[in-house]
């Protein structure tokens, strides 16, 4: 939701007229908010997870039922849901460049993350299955899943499937901002 409104806040007040202004060729202004966004994001996002590991295992840890991050993919498991989560915002911004409305990417962004899902499920035969792992949603569960799950991507086919994902939709919002008016 950051993503988004990291990008939709300047067009909700008008400051993006300003900003492509000072800086006519888009494509600089896009890339930098992406990778301050990414950066920013990726620190804090990683943290967090970390944190939330943590307060998780104050929990479940007295009673053995805790993780270790000695424990076998436990740190990838938690520094993958960093990753995942700030790619994701990059995606949310991204569909901030296409749609320019807080309300409308954070529908398709959540409509991409949640309902979709459930619709592909729907798809005749072992093609939902299929075109399932493929989704943001499921290649961020791979990411942030301590063990690789039988029927899912690996985590390094799913950080590579969302990293796509995120370059396709950075692309598009790209072309659309090339070819209108702030």
């Amino acid at each position: 939701m950051l993503g988004v409104l990291f990008v939709t806040g300047e067009y909700g007040t008008g400051m993006i007229r300003s900003t492509l202004q000072a800086v006519p060729r888009r494509w600089p202004v896009l890339g930098a908010k992406a990778v301050v966004f990414g950066a920013v994001a990726l620190v804090a996002m990683t943290l967090s997870s970390f944190a939330a590991f943590f307060a998780a295992q104050a929990f479940l840890g007295p009673d053995g039922h805790g993780s270790s991050l000695a424990d076998p993919g436990v740190v990838r498991a938690v520094a993958g849901t960093g990753d995942y989560l700030t790619l994701i915002g990059i995606l949310g911004g991204a569909l901030g460049w296409i749609l320019r409305s807080t309300a409308s990417a954070l529908a398709a962004l959540l409509g991409m993350l949640m309902i979709l899902p459930l619709l592909v499920v729907f798809l005749p035969g072992s093609i939902g299955d299929t075109v399932t792992k493929y989704l943001p949603s499921e290649a961020g569960e791979a990411l942030a899943s301590s063990v690789v799950q039988p029927g899912l991507l690996s985590p390094g086919a799913g950080v590579t499937v969302l990293a796509l994902w995120v370059a396709v939709a950075l692309a598009v919002g790209l072309a659309v901002v090339r070819r209108r008016d702030a």
